[in-house]
């Protein structure tokens, strides 16, 4: 009989992902090798998939570009640019029929398309560039059919068009036609077009003709009352700003209203991006930042004021879409990985630093100049998209950033790792008003909700998460490891493998195998609802990540003949539609073999 006082509980803190050091010299809790894992501190638990939205297109291309945009009355829109490689089209997000619909075809492919919007009280704008076409509106008034639509009908029957204008141009099936009046219910037209189905979706026409002599730009940001245009293939160095509270009027001018246009030369040969922060817009390159704003000389007057922010040769901003604003920080991607400018403690002066220092091994051969990123507050956790190899023809890893509190109550974070293939993510709330993460796919035309499913589309994922090699703070030291605990959850139908590795895997290797109909699993599915006190969660994780688990607590006997002088766990399971926690590990270790002298130096 075992001993309770021989057991050593070795890891109950769990952080993510820490290469900078050697795995049996990282701090306690972190791991040198996770995958598809999300980290709260209290355990580590298998993280969610993803699954597709929108009828599947099987043919090769890109989702370039994904976007939400916000309606002046609280109602959402997700848009999306479908590239096949040779055109892109600009498609509206139908969140009832969950299909995707044609809102603008024949775009130029392999460009970037920017968004920015830019309501008021009585008008919804989003606005739209890719640089090459033109800048264009539109209002994000959608309804569906609720008829079958012929060539011959003259009404056009569908569910509301209350957001639409009095008369204008719908668009359905991919094609625009003019209606000259509207009731409740229905468009009157002069002749129609058929439809493909009697519920598709129709969207008020996108406007990209009125603003065609506008300066054509696809880096945008909507700031300071004003819209703010850069990457212009015409002048890559160019910022324009429109006039106060018209984003379509760039006539220029001396008065504090005015519009104008700016040259930035020395933050690495073009702008990258834009953002803002206090009463600056920031303004990136690739080699460093300016701050830029106005000062009022008189009441009617403004002259530009300049600020260095940083210069460092390769350290500022890949692009655009990597740009994301966390409380008041502004995140991005350089070539060596994610970077922040946050406010100097006790100063005025803005410090750009590095994020990912503690992982630096795992990204230094990670590409990210096509990166993308997101904040999901509803999960804490940003995440940056990037290729794992500069030949990858695309992003097909995603670094999640975990921002989580220590059980002292101090705020944190970690990194974590998912196999997600993501040109540009959207977060759009549900029927319910709760925000969801989606993401437009790098490697086909087709667009997926995040933390969804226990699934990558419909395929089995791979979990991982491999702790530090312990030596107990004595690498000399040889021990015995005869057994482990391990307590944590499991899902039906999931077999997580334990892999236990001497020295490294050098003096031996040995895998076991828990599984979810094993005797030391509960039989008792975690029920939330009145199983426990209160009915409360006595896990702490989100409840639709935990409901469907069952508590197992094993003992692992490895009948091990050898000494090692430091020992390591991996777990890993390859499963379809299963998943597992781990919130404590402990060892039996004692002392063996050869033991350090006081007495005996070198």
């Amino acid at each position: 009989m075992l001993q309770t006082e021989k057991w050593n509980p070795i890891l109950k803190e769990w952080g993510g992902l820490f290469t900078a050091r050697d795995s049996d010299d990282i701090p306690d809790g972190f791991s040198p090798n996770l995958l598809n894992v999300r980290i709260t501190g209290s355990h580590v638990r298998g993280a969610k998939g993803y699954e597709i939205r929108g009828t599947r297109n099987a043919t090769a291309g890109e989702i370039s570009s994904q976007y939400t945009y916000n309606r002046n009355d609280g109602k959402q829109r997700m848009l999306r640019v479908r590239d096949t490689g040779s055109a892109g089209t600009l498609e509206w997000y139908d969140a009832v029929n969950e299909d995707w619909y044609t809102l603008l075809a024949s775009l130029t492919t392999g460009k970037i398309m920017g968004f920015a919007e830019f309501n008021t009280s009585s008008t919804n704008q989003c606005i739209f560039c890719n640089g090459v076409e033109n800048l264009s509106v539109w209002t994000g008034a959608t309804t569906r059919l609720t008829a079958a639509v012929t060539a011959t009908d003259t009404t056009i029957n569908v569910a509301d068009t209350t957001d639409f204008p009095a008369s204008g141009t719908i668009i359905y099936n991919g094609t625009e036609i003019a209606y000259s009046a509207k009731a409740a219910t229905t468009f009157t037209v002069a002749s129609a077009h058929a439809s493909a189905g009697a519920d598709d979706g129709v969207a008020q026409a996108a406007d990209d003709s009125t603003h065609a002599a506008l300066t054509k730009g696809n880096i945008l940001l909507s700031a300071k009352d004003r819209l703010w245009i850069a990457g212009q293939p015409s002048g890559p160095n160019n910022l324009d700003y429109s006039d106060e509270g018209a984003p379509f009027t760039y006539t220029g001018g001396a008065q504090r209203t005015d519009s104008g246009t700016e040259d930035f030369y020395n933050i690495g040969g073009e702008i990258t991006g834009l953002s803002h922060k206090g009463e600056e817009i920031i303004v990136l390159g690739e080699d460093g930042a300016d701050g830029f704003n106005f000062t009022y000389p008189t009441s009617t007057t403004k002259a530009p004021v300049f600020r260095e922010i940083f210069r460092s040769k390769g350290r500022g901003c890949t692009n655009h879409k990597s740009i994301v604003k966390v409380n008041n920080d502004i995140y991005f991607t350089n070539r060596n990985g994610l970077a922040s400018i946050s406010d100097l403690e006790g100063s005025e002066k803005l410090v750009q630093k590095s994020v990912m220092r503690d992982i630096l091994p795992t990204v230094t051969g990670y590409d990210f100049t096509e990166s993308t990123s997101a904040f999901f507050d509803t999960e804490s956790i940003l995440l940056v998209s990037c290729k794992s190899d500069p030949d990858f023809p695309a992003n097909d890893t995603v670094i999640g950033m975990e921002f989580y509190r220590t059980k002292d109550g101090l705020d944190t974070f970690s990194f974590t790792r998912f196999d997600w293939p993501v040109n540009d993510w959207a977060i759009l709330n549900d029927a319910d008003g709760i925000p969801e993460l989606h993401f437009g796919s790098s490697l086909e035309q087709n667009s997926h909700k995040a933390f969804e499913t226990y699934q990558n589309d419909g395929a089995p994922r791979n979990i991982r998460y491999a702790m530090k090699r312990y030596n107990l703070g004595d690498p000399f030291q040889e021990k015995a490891i005869p057994y482990t605990g391990i307590k944590g959850m499991i899902k039906d139908g999931t077999d997580v493998k334990v892999k236990l590795l001497l020295n490294a895997g050098f003096l031996s290797e040995q895998t076991k195998t828990i599984e979810s109909t094993g005797a030391y699993v509960s039989q008792s599915t975690l029920n939330t609802i009145g199983a426990f006190a209160l009915g409360t969660n006595p896990v702490g994780a989100t409840l639709a990540e935990v409901a469907e688990l069952k508590q197992f607590l094993v003992y692992q006997d490895w009948g091990i003949d050898t000494a090692p002088n430091d020992v390591q766990l991996i777990f890993e399971s390859d499963t379809d539609g299963g998943t597992f926690l781990i919130d404590t590990v402990a060892m039996v270790l004692d002392a063996q073999g050869y033991a350090k002298r006081d007495d005996i130096t070198i």
